[in-house]
Parts: structure tokens; C-alpha cells; sequence
């Protein structure tokens, strides 16, 4: 069978084309691909909301959440369930397992689901709002100083149908609008003059304002549409509606009897505001298949038009550009890629001479073109994963060639032809070349395989470095030992192991193998010290991102009216004004609701009257510490009622809190004594702050007990009652006036209703139907003051209070040590448990669903080296040299004062294949040099020590120069990674050139004498 060297000679203009063809594919690739800050994630979290208006917490659970969660647990692809129920609202959060991916078909069967569940006919019908995840990397301000909110909003839509028209745009949405409303404010005695009920004067109205069909008619050869007058389209024409008073025989203008006005909502709907103005938010995300910075382009380009269009004072700016951001990080990874190339080829050229340093680093760009063609065609793009990638594999591509020029050397220098060489070296190293390329790969397999989100969002890494990998086998085998028979030349000086280096070496090993037993003992003390020491290596699951945008997050009590959230914000743009421009370079203002999802691991927040949250772009996060600290001392100064939070964008899946502990059992007032006990107990840690929970300060409200008697006797049913009542104190939607693509509700209130006190709700008349007059509440009912929690927070269908807490100075899992001991002492009752949430949880999650993953990834390597060497102890001696790399790991990390987390995790599992290609290469070589050169046992240990000292060293120095850009530059979130496997590598190669010859005696009992000398390699002879 021809070797590759000899079908690529007799097809050289074939080969030179493919490979030419492989290189411009690949550079119009990287052209071409699309820019992300991260890969495509899909989003498994959907939002059910439904209202019933007036209900309280207590009821919106039994009659609305409860029901609606049995039916959602019947379904198997749902993973967790989390419901909020509260004042007239129910919000379920149902996240879906991992191992489901279309996400249209599951909503579609959550719907038919929920469709069968039997809700009080007053609740609306349920909105499954599967567009919760939907992530709007770009919001666009609008401020128009001297122009009405109706005019600002008029300029919004038309801006949206601008943005829509553009090729990269996904979807658009407005943000801050305010709804409007025609008001129908009645007074009761003045209904109770004319006869009429409120909802009688309120179906009047409602059947004024019909847009029924007419049909249509014949006429001769037309077939005409009839369509009546009828519907409302203005304020003037409802006033005019004609009102019947029976009572009288006459009739009347509701105008005459109602005051009619168009305005907002009261109280207010969710705003925006932009640097201390009235703003509108335009919120744009990517379509899927574009790229950002084009996106960015055409908006700025697009929004440059605009602003010549409209008059002075309409304003555009960016709230939150994430083209700006993505294009940063491009920019530096490519910056940090191009530095690992410089430092790779430059440590090949010094070590290797020229030649075989040119020979060596041809193989860089040739693999990653050739890769990056692979990438566009499995639809990967250019993000901050695939790119970190393509940095972890550059130290790991060039192994192959440096073995394989390694090779091809010293038998030139043992005077073999070049083409000779060439065909020994690939015949030799092609299977073992490939064996060690498919391990490493397979050491990063469970991160592929892995079922949870943050596997899901670091995918790619496994692909893009499988690619890599075989790419740059494939290469080693052809194109380097083709170069090397054109460029690489016998040395001039016959080569020779005895030289100071070498000969330390080999008197290390040697003594090292004489006293195996005592060489062991040290091996195992450096393992169990490294190991013990992990203790004190701090553990984060994500670190923050490293963008200068931060969130200020300001919660009041729940209840609270959305007007004193409003000036509690002003507030604090007051404060962030004056910290233009040191700090902050500009701040939006989301009052009465979170912010979108702008950053993929930014959960929104719901409409909350209690709430507001303030997304501030910094000029640098170098400030942050300074600029955290003067906001804490200005919160607490200022605000005794708020509570003032301020947090980074993070990476990885989304938490809340770093440190979260929940609490689950079926008595609310049991668990809520057990959270109050949790709370104090981590007042009492260091670095613990912004303690509380999820369910909030208990609060009043007010509960009307109806005397069935007294109504009875009234002549008021209970319905009557409650109708009355909404219709006086929040007022009822009748109907809609439609004015030109807009629908306006018509709401019927009390003119009492803009008093909110309780002498108004004392004061509130009950229509008697058959009487046609009215009585006072109190006459049919009595009205108390009763506690409860203002929302009912449920875990999976049980009660749970999630107790929470932000660190400083110390992380979440540095709390749980210290919180679970004392947990493990109280008295947990069946039915009543805790499970810790946040970061723990998401690190456990990603953390075991790799780690399930792994005896696949372990069957794999063993599978492969087993072929390799068709020996069980061999395979045994390669992967007892995993845990030496781990040692460095630690000690890397302490030295570093860096973290273990979840990147740390993967540069373990993939330092876990690097250490295994050195093994390989060394256990191989042992082999060949008994069998092929008839070697003693003893000399074959040192002679391949020997010979593979220098590539495994060079691979290394290559690998760790490679990675160094990524320690350096890779910010928080790579750089632990890349420290795990520079610092783990550097230690495992240092003692695998040691530890394997060592391991390679004991288990094979090749024993040393004391008057053992080695003296086989002094001058190798030459070879015809």
C-alpha cells in the first residue's frame, strides 16, 4: 500500500490545488461568518401569566396557580416549575429539560394543555409568553425635549417600521408606552337621580359602540358590502350618547350626566426614562442568521438618516449596543490569537532553527483556515467560545508536526534519505499521531454531550477543537513531511545525547529508577499535598463579564405605588448625574418594570409598581469598586424604605444571587419562622450583604365581609357587591373607541375613584337592581384588617421561600460551608426540606452533567489506547499520569490567586487529553526501541526519555506560549481556564518524563542494579 507521501508526489498539482482550494475557502469563510459575543443558546423558559383582577395572593394560588400547575406537570419535557402568585396576577415560570430542542413544538402542547383548565370565568385566559427569552441586544433611546408623549410615541412606531424594514433586524419592540384610556367618571348620586346602575349605564354604552357587519347586497353586477354606522371614534361622539331614563320616559347625553376625558393610565404604566427625561425604548434583536456588527451598521447608518428627517429636539442615542461590545471582544481574542501565533512560531524558531521552525509553522495557518472552513459549514461563527477555541488548540495542533519533524530529523541525521525519513517517520507516528489527536479530543467530548445550560453555551469548544485536531493530523502526515523533504537538511554536526542537559536528565532518571519504591513515596506525597490544598482554592461558578455596563436594581416594599418608586429614581439619577462624567457615562431608567433581556443571562423582571432598575453604562470598570461603595453610602444615607443593589452583567446561566437557599414545606407560617432563622444566622457571617427573600415584608390588607343577611334583606347579591365595588375604587373596561390602527378601552369609574382611602371604600354606594337606589357598603358588610404575604412564591407544586444574599470579599460557596453544618443540627420535619440555589445550583447542574458524561469520554480514551497497545498496563501507566496535571492545577491556581469554577473545570478535562498525548508518545517510543533497535528493557526506558524529552518539551512551550495571550487577555471568564492547563500542563511534563519511565519499570519490574551505567547512546551511527 502506498503511503501518503508517495500519492501526494504522484498527484502533486491535485494536492497543491485541494490544499489551496482548503485555505481560500477557509479566509472567505472568516469573511463571511457571523460575529457573536456568544454562540446560539436556545432558551427552554417560558412565562404563563394570567390576571384576575382585585384577587389576593391567597386566592390566585388556589384558584388560579394550583390548577394550572397540575395540568403542566403532566407534561414529561418540563424540568422545573416556579409560580408567583400575587395581588391579581399568577406568573409561572416553566423551564424545559435540556434534551429537548424544539421549542415550538413543546409550547404548542403547553398551550393545548392549559387550554383545559377550569379558571373562575372573572380570570383572563392564560398568555404563555414563550418570547420571554427572546434577547434584544440593542436598545435605542428616544427623547424629545418640548414634544408630548403622544407625539414621542407617534415618532417610536414609525421608527420600529423603519428598523423592520432592515435585513438583520429580528424583531422590534417599544418599550415605556403608556396606554391610553377615555375615562366614564360618574357620581353616584347622580345615577341614583336618573335610576340608572352603573352597569346598566355601562351596557348602554357598550352596545352605542357596535362594529357589527351589515352584510352585503346585490345591485345589478356588484356585490356591495353594508356597513353600519355605530362604533365610536371620538370623545365628542361618545359624549353624545343618548341615555334613556325610564323613570322620567326621557332621555339624556351621557355628558350631561358623566364627566368624559381621555388620558393615561392610572396608576401609572411601567416607564422609561433616559437620562432623567421621559424616554421611549426601542428594543431590536438579531434576526438568526445575521451577524451583530452588521446589525450595528445598519442601525447607526439607519438612525443617522432619521435624525435629518425629524425636528430638533428628537433625540436618538443607545441605551445598550451590543455590536459595540461583541466587536470589542472580537478584537481582542483575534488580537490574543494573533499574539499566540507570534509567540508559537517564535518559540518553534528558536528551539528548532529555521527550517524546521518554517516547516512547523506552516502548519498554523493551514489548520485554522482549513478549520475555519469546517466551522462555516456546521454554521459556527465567531464568538468569544469558538474563538477561545481556536487559541486552546493552536498550542495543541502544532504537537503533531513538532513530533513529526522531530522524527524526520534524527533519521536525517542518522543518515537516512529525505524521502526515506520521511516515509519511516509517518509510518511510524501516523496511528500513534492519530491516537493521541482522537483522546485529547475525547477529553473535551462531555462537554458536547453534557445536558444543561451552561454545557450547552460552551459547546462548540469540543468541535471546533476536534476539528483543529484531526485537521492538523491530516496535515502532519502530508504537507509536513513533504516540506520537510524539501527544506530540512542532515546537520552538519553528527548529533549527540551527551551534552549537560542531557546527561542531568539522565542521571536524574536513572537514579530515580534505582530507588523506585522511595521515588513512588515522593510521587504520592506531591500528589496528596497538591490535593489537600484545593481547600483553599476559591471556588465561582461564572465570573462577571467584562463589560462597562452595570445594573442598579431598586426594590420598596411590595405594594408600594409606582409613583414613590418614581421618585425614589429620580433620586438616584440625581446621584448618578453628578457622577458624570468619572464614572458614569450615561444611565436609562426602567421604573415599574426590569429591564429586557438585552444580555443573554439577564432574566427580566416583570411589571412590579415596587420596582425599578437602572441600566448604567461606566467608562470603565476599573471604577466599579469606588464608584459601588459611594452608591451603598448614599443608599443608606438617603433611603430607609429601598433597597438599592447594584450588580455586573454575568456569564453563565442566570442567577439572581450568588448565594440562594430554599425552603420548602406545606405550612407558609412554618417556613417562614425556618427563613427567619436562616437570615440571622447569615447576618452573623463576613461578607455577607443585601440579606432577604422572595416573598417580601408581610402586609395589610382589607377584607369586606358580605353579611348574607343584611344583603339579603338589601336586595344586593354578592356579585352586586363586587361589581360596585371595582367599578367605584379601579373602575371597569366597557368597550374601546377606535381611532384610525389604535384601540382606546373606555373605562367606567366612580368620579370617587382617584380617592384612594378608606373613607372612600366606607363611603362607597351598592346599587339595589330592583329598587334602583342605592345603600353604603357598610350597611351589607363589615370591613377588617388582615396580614398576609404579599406573594406566594411555589417550587415544583410546593410552597418555598427562597432566602437570599449577595457576597463581598467572599463567594457562595464559601457561605454554604459555613451555613450547612449548622442547617444539619435543626429539626427538619417530613415534608420540610432546603436545597441551595444560585450559583451553587448552576455549578452543580453543569458541573454533574458533565461529569455523567465523562465515563463515556474514559471508555473512549481507554478503547483508543488499548488499540494503540494492545495491553490493559500500558493503557494503566498513561492514565495514572491524569492526576500529576491536577496537582499543577492547584497550584497554579493558589499562586495565581485565581478561581476554580466552571471554565477551570473544562481546562482540567482538557488538560486531562494533553497529558495523555505525552504519555503516549513516550510509552510508544519505549516500545519501538525494544522491538525495532533489540534494547534492554533498562536502556529502552532512558534511551526514549531521552529522545522524547525534547518534542514533549517543545509541545509544552508551544502549548503554555499559545495560551498565554488567553491568560493574560482573556478576562475572567478564560483566564482560570487557561491557567488550569498552562501551570497543570507545565508541572505534568515535568513529571510525566519522569513519573512514566517510573511507572513504566514498576509495572513491568524492570529493576536497575546500583552498578548499572548507561552507556548506549553516545554518537548514533550513521544509517544507509
Amino acid at each position: 500500500m502506498k503511503s501518503p507521501i508517495d500519492l501526494i508526489f504522484a498527484n502533486s498539482r491535485v494536492s497543491s490545488a485541494f490544499i489551496l482550494f482548503l485555505l481560500l475557502a477557509g479566509m472567505l469563510a472568516y469573511i463571511n461568518m457571523p460575529r457573536a459575543k456568544d454562540g446560539a443558546v436556545i432558551m427552554r423558559t417560558a412565562v404563563l401569566t394570567t390576571k384576575f383582577a382585585g384577587a389576593t395572593p391567597s386566592r390566585i394560588e388556589s384558584l388560579v396557580t394550583v390548577p394550572l400547575e397540575r395540568a403542566i406537570r403532566q407534561m414529561p419535557e418540563v424540568r422545573m416549575i416556579r409560580s408567583e402568585s400575587k395581588n391579581s396576577f399568577s406568573n409561572i415560570f416553566v423551564s424545559i429539560k435540556v434534551e429537548y430542542s424544539d421549542m415550538d413544538k413543546v409550547w404548542q402542547k403547553l398551550r393545548k394543555k392549559i387550554n383545559f383548565v377550569q379558571l373562575p370565568k372573572e380570570a383572563s385566559k392564560p398568555y404563555l409568553g414563550d418570547e420571554f427569552t427572546e434577547t434584544y441586544g440593542t436598545l435605542v433611546t428616544l427623547v424629545g425635549e418640548g414634544f408630548s408623549y403622544a407625539e414621542l410615541e407617534k415618532v417610536a412606531s414609525e421608527v420600529k417600521e423603519e428598523f423592520l424594514t432592515l435585513k438583520d433586524v429580528g424583531k422590534v419592540d417599544l418599550l415605556g408606552l403608556q396606554q391610553e384610556r377615555i375615562y366614564v367618571e360618574f357620581s353616584n348620586a347622580k345615577l341614583a337621580e336618573v335610576g340608572l346602575s352603573p352597569a346598566e349605564l355601562g351596557e348602554i354604552i357598550r352596545k352605542r359602540n357596535i362594529i357589527t357587519p351589515g352584510g352585503a347586497i346585490t345591485i345589478g353586477p356588484q356585490r356591495l358590502i353594508l356597513e353600519p354606522t355605530g362604533n365610536i371614534k371620538s370623545i365628542e361622539e361618545l359624549g353624545k350618547t343618548i341615555i334613556p331614563i325610564p323613570a322620567k320616559n326621557s332621555v339624556v347625553f351621557l355628558e350631561d350626566i358623566a364627566n368624559i376625558r381621555s388620558g393615561y393610565s392610572e396608576p401609572r404604566d411601567p416607564m422609561v426614562r433616559y437620562q432623567k427625561e421621559q424616554s421611549i425604548v426601542i428594543a431590536v434583536s438579531l434576526n438568526a442568521s445575521s451577524n451583530i456588527l452588521d446589525l450595528g451598521r445598519e442601525l447607526k447608518a439607519k438612525i443617522k438618516t432619521l435624525k435629518t428627517l425629524y425636528p430638533i429636539g428628537i433625540e436618538f442615542d443607545f441605551a445598550f449596543n451590543e455590536a459595540e461590545i461583541v466587536e470589542e471582544i472580537i478584537d481582542n481574542f483575534m488580537s490574543s490569537l494573533l499574539q499566540a501565533i507570534l509567540i508559537v512560531i517564535g518559540v518553534m524558531f528558536l528551539t528548532l532553527g529555521w527550517r524546521v521552525g518554517f516547516v512547523v509553522a506552516t502548519l498554523i495557518p493551514a489548520s485554522m483556515l482549513t478549520a475555519l472552513f469546517f466551522m462555516e459549514r456546521l454554521d459556527i461563527g465567531l464568538n468569544q467560545v469558538s474563538l477561545a477555541a481556536l487559541i486552546i488548540s493552536l498550542g495543541l495542533l502544532v504537537d503533531n508536526a513538532i513530533v513529526m519533524t522531530e522524527a524526520i530529523t534524527v533519521r536525517l541525521d542518522e543518515g537516512f534519505k529525505s524521502i526515506d525519513a520521511a516515509k519511516a517517520s509517518v509510518s511510524e507516528l501516523s496511528v500513534s499521531l492519530l491516537t493521541s489527536s482522537l483522546t485529547t479530543a475525547a477529553a473535551f467530548l462531555p462537554i458536547y454531550l453534557a445536558e444543561s445550560a451552561a454545557s450547552e453555551y460552551i459547546s462548540s469548544l469540543f468541535i471546533v477543537v476536534s476539528i483543529v485536531l484531526l485537521t492538523s493530523w491530516v496535515y502532519s502526515i502530508t504537507l509536513t513531511p513533504v516540506l520537510s523533504i524539501l527544506l530540512l537538511k542532515k546537520s552538519k554536526v553528527d548529533f549527540s545525547y551527551n551534552n549537560p542537559l542531557c546527561n542531568a536528565f539522565k542521571n536524574y532518571l536513572v537514579f530515580s529508577l534505582r530507588y523506585r519504591y522511595a521515588s513512588l513515596l515522593m510521587v504520592v506525597v506531591v500528589a496528596v499535598v497538591g490535593f489537600s490544598l484545593f481547600r483553599y482554592v476559591p471556588q465561582i461558578f461564572f465570573p462577571p463579564a467584562d463589560a462597562p455596563s452595570i445594573t442598579l436594581k431598586i426594590e420598596l416594599p411590595l405594594g408600594t405605588h409606582i409613583d414613590r418608586t418614581l421618585e425614589i429614581t429620580q433620586k438616584v439619577e440625581e446621584f448618578l448625574d453628578k457622577r458624570r462624567p468619572e464614572f458614569v457615562h450615561d444611565y436609562t431608567s426602567f421604573v415599574g418594570k426590569g429591564s429586557p433581556r438585552y444580555w443573554i443571562n439577564n432574566t427580566p423582571k416583570g411589571e412590579a409598581s415596587n420596582y425599578a432598575e437602572i441600566l448604567v453604562n461606566m467608562n470603565s470598570l476599573d471604577t466599579f469598586d469606588v464608584f459601588a461603595n459611594d452608591l451603598d453610602k448614599f443608599a443608606l444615607e438617603s433611603f430607609s424604605d429601598a433597597l438599592i443593589s447594584i450588580q455586573k452583567l454575568v456569564n453563565g446561566p442566570p442567577a439572581s444571587y450568588p448565594f440562594e437557599l430554599l425552603i420548602t414545606g406545606k405550612d407558609i407560617g412554618a417556613i417562614t419562622e425556618r427563613a427567619r432563622e436562616v437570615k440571622e444566622k447569615l447576618h452573623t457571617l463576613a461578607g455577607v450583604r443585601e440579606i432577604g427573600d422572595d416573598w417580601g415584608i408581610w402586609s395589610q390588607k382589607l377584607v369586606v365581609e358580605i353579611n348574607p343577611s343584611l344583603a339579603y334583606h338589601a336586595g344586593v347579591s354578592y356579585s352586586n357587591i363586587a361589581n360596585s365595588l371595582q367599578t367605584a375604587l379601579s373602575g371597569q373596561g366597557i368597550t374601546q373607541l377606535r381611532r384610525e390602527d389604535k384601540s382606546i378601552p373606555i373605562v367606567l369609574r366612580s368620579s370617587h375613584s382617584q380617592r384612594d382611602d378608606l373613607d372612600t371604600l366606607e363611603s362607597t354606594l351598592v346599587f339595589v337592581p330592583a329598587k334602583g337606589t342605592s345603600v353604603p357598603l357598610t350597611q351589607v358588610a363589615d370591613i377588617d384588617i388582615m396580614w398576609e404575604p404579599p406573594k406566594i412564591m411555589r417550587y415544583n407544586g410546593q410552597h418555598t421561600i427562597t432566602v437570599r444574599c449577595k457576597t463581598e470579599g467572599t463567594t457562595a460557596f464559601d457561605i454554604m460551608n459555613q451555613v450547612n453544618p449548622w442547617l444539619e443540627t435543626l429539626d427538619w420535619k417530613a415534608g420540610y426540606r432546603y436545597e441551595y440555589g444560585g450559583e451553587i445550583k448552576n455549578s452543580r447542574i453543569a458541573e454533574e452533567s458533565i461529569s455523567k458524561k465523562l465515563p463515556i469520554a474514559a471508555m473512549i480514551i481507554i478503547l483508543l489506547l488499548i488499540v494503540q497497545f494492545n495491553s490493559v498496563r500500558r493503557t494503566f501507566i498513561i492514565l495514572i499520569t491524569i492526576p500529576l496535571g491536577i496537582v499543577g492545577v492547584v497550584l497554579g491556581l493558589l499562586v495565581t490567586k485565581s478561581y476554580f469554577g466552571f471554565m477551570t473545570y473544562l481546562g482540567v478535562i482538557s488538560l486531562t487529553g494533553i497529558v495523555i498525548n505525552n504519555a503516549i508518545i513516550l510509552i510508544e517510543r519505549i516500545e519501538l526501541e525494544i522491538k525495532e533497535t533489540g534494547m534492554s528493557p533498562q536502556d529502552a526506558i532512558i534511551e526514549a526519555a531521552q529522545r522524547r524529552m525534547r518534542p514533549i518539551t517543545l509541545t509544552t512551550m508551544t502549548t503554555v506560549g499559545g495560551l498565554l495571550p488567553l491568560w493574560l487577555g482573556g478576562g475572567g471568564m478564560w483566564e482560570p481556564m487557561a491557567i488550569a492547563i498552562i501551570f497543570g500542563l507545565a508541572f505534568a511534563t515535568v513529571l510525566t518524563l519522569g513519573v512514566v519511565p517510573l511507572f513504566y519499570s514498576l509495572i513491568f519490574n524492570v529493576k536497575y542494579p546500583k552498578d548499572y551505567i548507561f552507556s548506549c547512546i553516545v554518537a548514533p551511527k550513521a544509517k544507509t
